[in-house]
């Protein structure tokens, strides 16, 4: 995931060779990314992340902030839902608020105001935050149909007032980014599960993409689905109703190369990531 990405198509929001980032950044100084980042992402900067902050900064523990009705508490292994809200959901939404005003300021100060100019969010998709967050019972939240729609509408929800309130404080067009790096451990069912008597079945291509289409299809910006894991799932990603597709181009080979050419023809955007960040 470590990787500057860059558009290759030129609609408004994704124009050709348009640079932004992945989302995770180093540092733990939200005011410096931000200004960094305009400086050096003027036609698509994002909204970081700052994992190095610890818990509730990561691609995970931020989405404790952003669901509906639903928080996360902590466990030895990552994050679990929690029956109310405590101190990891608490420290989350302080996080993204900082960020959030942090970004506001930067964006002032570099006279974007009010300009239109688009403005990357980027969250976890629904699958992989259901392959990493714990019900209360200690099994993946993945393996329960009801929790997983539960999730999912959680997060669809959650997502749109995020996406209205940046589009509000920023007066900036939003292309929001689902990162689905477990996408291909779900379809080929190689999750570990939580003990060695669990399994965790491998997810039919037509309910993983029902999943991933009610969440996109509920929001108001256009979607950007990326995934790092090799190879990626283009087929399944081909059939989603998300704008665009990305991924790292060190995780394709030849053999993927007619994929790619259907995504184009399907009228998907790409975003290749191409230069290493680490």
């Amino acid at each position: 995931m470590d990787k500057d990405s860059v558009v290759t198509d030129n609609s408004e929001l994704l124009r050709g060779g348009t640079a932004t980032a992945v989302g995770s950044w180093p540092g733990t100084d939200p005011r410096e990314s931000a200004a960094t980042i305009l400086g050096e992402l003027p036609d698509l900067p994002h909204l970081v992340e700052l994992p190095g902050r610890g818990v509730g900064a990561d691609l995970i523990g931020r989405m404790s902030a952003l669901l509906v009705d639903m928080r996360f508490d902590t466990t030895t292994r990552g994050y679990r839902l929690a029956p109310r809200p405590g101190g990891v959901s608490r420290r989350a939404r302080d996080l993204l608020r900082a960020d959030l005003d942090t970004l506001e300021e930067a964006w002032e100060a570099a006279g974007s105001a009010g300009t239109g100019r688009p403005i990357k969010l980027q969250v976890a998709g629904p699958l992989t935050l259901a392959a990493q967050v714990e019900l209360p019972s200690g099994h993946l939240a993945l393996t329960d149909p009801g929790a997983l729609r539960d999730l999912s509408e959680s997060l669809a929800e959650g997502l749109r007032s995020h996406v209205a309130e940046v589009r509000k404080r920023l007066g900036a067009e939003v292309v929001l980014q689902l990162d689905e790096p477990s996408l291909s451990a779900v379809l080929e069912g190689s999750l570990s599960a939580v003990s060695m008597l669990d399994s965790v079945r491998a997810m039919p291509e037509p309910e993983a993409l029902t999943v991933l289409n009610t969440v996109i299809a509920t929001q108001s910006a256009p979607v950007l689905i990326h995934s790092c894991a090799a190879p990626p799932a283009l087929a399944l990603l081909r059939g989603t109703t998300a704008a665009a597709v990305g991924f790292d181009i060190a995780t394709i080979g030849t053999r993927e190369l007619d994929s790619i050419g259907e995504l184009l023809d399907a009228g998907k955007h790409l975003v290749l990531g191409l230069v290493p960040t680490t």
